[in-house]
């Protein structure tokens, strides 16, 4: 059975160079733990725009009243006025859906959420209680919520 590997790469150059040692080689050498080297054959099956600029239009706001439409250059739902993405919706959360579970634990590399439990926090069974992998604390209802009305500007 294959798989899908869905990898962020910070630099435009970089993502470039790697699609095309795929297209012409089609196989890339990784070094296993015990210090082997072995050549997995990988196919570039997508290449995605990782949006860098966003929305700053307040929220309710008269820049805010014609809602959102796609982008002509990368497909990207952005406001309709200024043209870019909101920051929620570039976090990229959405997309990791629509290819089915995610099966990576959950960690600071690979905070998205899995489609069970609670976003960006894994289950302790010893306290029962969801943990926050970056930060270690216990996951609170109430400042989770308030904490992303601030981080998104509905205050």
């Amino acid at each position: 059975m294959a798989m899908y590997l869905l990898l962020r790469i910070e630099d435009d150059n970089d993502a470039a160079a790697l699609v095309s040692l795929l297209h012409n080689g089609g196989s890339v050498p990784i070094a296993t733990p015990n210090g082997d080297t072995v050549e997995i054959d990988i196919i570039a099956r997508a290449l995605y725009k990782c949006p860098t600029k966003f929305c700053d239009c307040q929220p309710g706001g008269k820049k805010q009243e014609r809602g959102f439409t796609r982008s002509k250059k990368y497909a990207w739902w952005v406001h309709a006025d200024c043209g870019k993405p909101t920051k929620l919706w570039a976090s990229g959360e959405h997309f990791f859906y629509s290819l089915g579970k995610n099966l990576l634990p959950v960690s600071a590399e690979a905070p998205e959420w899995r489609g069970e439990g609670v976003h960006g926090h894994n289950w302790d069974p010893e306290t029962k209680q969801w943990i926050h992998h970056e930060t270690g604390e216990v996951w609170n209802p109430g400042k989770a919520l308030a904490d992303l009305r601030t981080k998104y500007g509905f205050q």
